[in-house]
C-alpha cells in the first residue's frame, strides 16, 4: 500500500465509530424515561426533558459530521500555508498535493470526531442513567472511558504527525 492510499481498516473503524454513536443515540431515544438526569453538579442531579437532550445530542453529532466537510471547503478556497498548522504546509498546499492533503485531513477528522462522538454519548448515557440520589458510581465509568479516549487521541496525534511528515514524490 502506498503512502497516498487510505487504510481500509481506518475507514472501517471510522464508519464503525459513527454507527456506534448513532446506535447509542437510538438506544437512548427508545429506552429513556421522559425525564432524565441532564446535569451532575455540586448541588446534585438536575432532571430535564429527554427530547431536549436528544435534540442537543443530534445537533452536536450533525456538527461533528459537518466539520470535515467545512474544513475541506475552507482548505479548497485558500492557499495560505499560515492557516494550516502542519509541517511543510507549503508542500501540502501545493496544487500537486492539495487533493491528497484534503483527503487525509478530512479522513483524520472524521475518525477522531467519530471516536469523540462515541465518548460523549457514552458519558451522556452514563449520566442520564444515574440515580439522582447517588451520582457517585458514574464517575468510575467516565474515568475509564476518558483514559481510553485520551489514548486514542494520542494515537491519532501520532498518526497525524507521521502522515504529514512523509512527503510524496511529485
Amino acid at each position: 500500500m502506498s503512502a497516498v492510499e487510505e487504510s481500509p481498516l481506518r475507514r472501517a473503524l471510522t464508519a464503525l465509530s459513527w454507527l456506534v454513536a448513532v446506535g447509542i443515540w437510538l438506544w437512548l431515544a427508545f429506552t429513556l424515561p421522559s425525564q432524565v438526569v441532564v446535569h451532575l453538579g455540586s448541588a446534585g442531579a438536575r432532571l430535564g426533558s429527554k427530547w431536549w437532550l436528544l435534540c442537543g445530542i443530534a445537533a452536536v453529532l450533525a456538527l461533528f459530521a459537518l466539520i470535515p466537510w467545512l474544513v475541506g471547503v475552507l482548505l479548497r478556497r485558500t492557499a495560505d500555508p499560515a492557516l494550516l498548522n502542519l509541517p511543510d504546509a507549503e508542500f501540502w498546499l501545493a496544487p500537486t498535493h492539495r487533493q491528497e492533503t484534503l483527503r487525509r485531513i478530512r479522513g483524520g477528522l472524521a475518525g477522531i470526531l467519530g471516536v469523540t462522538a462515541v465518548f460523549l454519548l457514552a458519558v451522556v448515557a452514563a449520566v442520564v442513567r444515574t440515580d439522582p440520589g447517588n451520582p457517585a458510581p458514574v464517575t468510575t465509568g467516565i474515568t475509564l472511558a476518558s483514559v481510553v479516549v485520551v489514548a486514542l487521541l494520542v494515537a491519532w496525534a501520532l498518526w497525524w504527525r507521521r502522515t504529514f511528515r512523509r512527503r510524496s514524490t511529485g
